[in-house]
């Protein structure tokens, strides 16, 4: 008989022999074989019970074309002497091959969880168990039965893998106490060893943190080692424990905070070290104490000293001399008189966190990173800008009186301006002198400076009525600044008023919103130089649009041209008082 094109002799899938079929007729079996499977039961039989299912329960897929080939491969390897060996072997005896399937075993595990749960019954053995007081002794012991649900499973997929429709018979296997009750009173021993010891006391310095008797007897446990009952830990409970006591140490260190008195930079608040414990030596700290006092008769320590990592402040009380704040550099200073309510409590807000900042020679200054997350967290409150012709409310109104303020000072230091943009339009609270403002908006533009001096600059800012200042110490060194008189030019007219139609006021209300700007543009010359050397020398331009009145209207009303001749202009946010000169002038906010 030749196999030239045939399966070799006894090469079978559990009940079924391929030998002398070619690959067609072994793809016809295979096809039919696993249809037939498929629709078939698979029946697991206890000794009183029996529960059965079918393959599509399990997610059961059979790879016939893969299943083709390994069947067909067998002698066809590629290798000479490996393929003559196997082919005679096929004469003399069955190779056995698995079908190609897939099967969701985690659906295996369900099934068999459920037949578990109604089969079992746990044994119990001797047991500790705590009374609020010491441990007692539960000598109630109890034979069990598990079934062997690795075993069975095996026996499924082995079904599944060679078409076996046979019954798979199993039976829980029984399982006895193995403690011996001598080495369980030995083990309570042990465990009232640990608890007459008392409170163990974890400190460092002064502080101390106490693991009471009801928080050491939760972390232990026992473990079954042949017929011993071992004591051990719930690491989770020391963890937590350990946890709680890294809350109350943990903290990040503080650098000294600044102030200035008399034109003197003096300490504010002292500088601290940071902390941090290590957890993973509490731990191992915590079972060691506890390990050692059950196995001794004698009294143990009662205190365990905490492992703790010191943290150094970058800057100390002990740097003021090196920080060379000695005198002041630079200074700013802007009005915002007639601003709204809002807009006062923005600038508060926002100069309060530039307020002690200090520079490191070389390091820029971000006013955006310094003032945080411009919204309700930080302390912000919305008000009124005018966007695309509408009115919304926004966080932060008021912020660029902070940065203009800034630049100003910076200028008047020679520091090094790295970013800097002006306002769309002109801004009142900001004149005069026109082209000396800065605008910022969350996340550009921003004003930024390089603190180019040698020493450290610490920035103080003040308020004072309605102005605010900016002054900037250090230590002086030989470079002079010159700041020209700011140039206008190109003054454009801001065109007639525009009317804003809203359903938020009552019919024939009006309420003027925006005053009318010129447009303009405006530059000036900065120049920075230190023996010899320029440091920065730049011009910097501003180009204002021109900016026309805007009113809101309430819907429904006839337009009205009303042409408001108020000298004072509002500036960059809604709702300053108009003075009263115009036509049903905005109310002071």
């Amino acid at each position: 008989m030749t196999y030239s094109k045939k399966v070799y002799g006894h090469t079978v899938i559990g009940q079924i022999d391929f030998k002398g079929k070619n690959k067609k007729q072994v793809e016809e079996i295979l096809k039919a074989s696993s249809d037939q499977f498929l629709k078939s039961s698979i029946i697991l039989k206890a000794e009183s019970s029996s529960y059965s299912f079918v393959p599509a329960e399990l997610g059961v897929n059979y790879d016939i074309e893969k299943t083709r080939d390994n069947i067909w491969n067998y002698g066809r390897s590629g290798d000479f002497f490996r393929s003559v060996t196997e082919q005679l072997r096929s004469m003399f005896r069955k190779k056995e091959i698995q079908t190609s399937f897939i099967v969701n075993e985690s659906l295996v595990d369900d099934k068999l969880n459920v037949i578990s749960k109604e089969i079992d019954s746990p044994e119990k053995d001797y047991a500790l168990i705590y009374d609020g007081e010491n441990f007692i002794l539960d000598d109630e012991k109890k034979e069990g039965k598990r079934i062997d649900k690795s075993g069975i499973k095996n026996q499924i997929l082995k079904s599944i893998g060679t078409f076996s429709y046979s019954m798979i018979e199993f039976k829980a296997n029984e399982y006895k106490p193995k403690i011996s009750l001598e080495k369980a009173k030995l083990c309570l021993d042990r465990v009232n060893r640990i608890l007459s010891s008392g409170n163990l006391t974890l400190f460092y310095e002064t502080q101390e943190f106490i693991m009471d008797q009801d928080t050491i007897a939760a972390a232990i446990r026992t473990h079954i080692a042949g017929d011993d009952m071992e004591i051990v830990f719930d690491d989770d409970r020391i963890k937590l424990f350990a946890q709680t006591i890294g809350k109350a140490i943990d903290s990040e260190p503080k650098n000294v905070q600044l102030k200035v008195e008399n034109g003197v930079v003096a300490i504010a608040t002292g500088s601290k070290n940071g902390m941090t414990l290590d957890q993973e030596k509490t731990n191992s700290d915590i079972k060691g104490a506890l390990i050692s006092r059950a196995a001794s008769e004698e009294a143990q320590s009662q205190k365990v000293s905490l492992k703790i990592e010191v943290k150094k402040p970058e800057i100390s009380d002990t740097d003021i001399e090196r920080l060379g704040l000695k005198e002041l550099v630079g200074r700013g200073e802007t009005n915002f008189v007639k601003s709204p309510a809002n807009r006062v409590h923005n600038i508060n807000v926002g100069a309060n966190a530039i307020n002690g900042t200090l520079l490191k020679p070389g390091e820029t200054f971000s006013t955006l990173t310094r003032l945080g997350e411009i919204d309700a967290s930080s302390g912000y409150l919305e008000e009124l800008v005018i966007k695309e012709n509408r009115t919304v409310p926004e966080f932060g109104g008021g912020l660029c009186q902070v940065s203009s303020t800034l630049f100003r000072a910076a200028l008047n230091a020679g520091m090094e301006i790295v970013e800097r943009r002006n306002h769309k339009y002109r801004v009142s609270y900001y004149e005069p002198p026109v082209g000396m403002d800065a605008t910022i908006y969350d996340p550009s533009p921003d004003f930024k400076f390089k603190n180019n001096y040698e020493s450290y600059v610490f920035v103080q800012s003040t308020i004072k009525g309605t102005k605010i200042t900016f002054e900037l110490y250090g230590t002086k060194d030989s470079r002079t600044v010159e700041i020209s008189e700011p140039e206008i030019f190109d003054i454009v007219n801001p065109g007639p008023p525009i009317e804003i139609e809203t359903e938020t006021m009552a019919p024939g209300e009006r309420k003027i919103i925006e005053k009318a700007h010129e447009g303009a543009s405006a530059k000036f010359n900065y120049k920075v130089s230190k023996d010899g050397t320029m440091l920065q020398q730049k011009e910097f331009f501003s180009k204002y649009v021109p900016w026309p009145e805007k009113w809101l209207v309430g819907k429904g009303v006839p337009a009205v041209n009303t042409n408001c001749q108020d000298s004072i202009q509002n500036g960059d946010e809604v709702g300053v008082d108009c003075g009263g000169s115009c036509p049903n002038a905005c109310p002071a906010v």
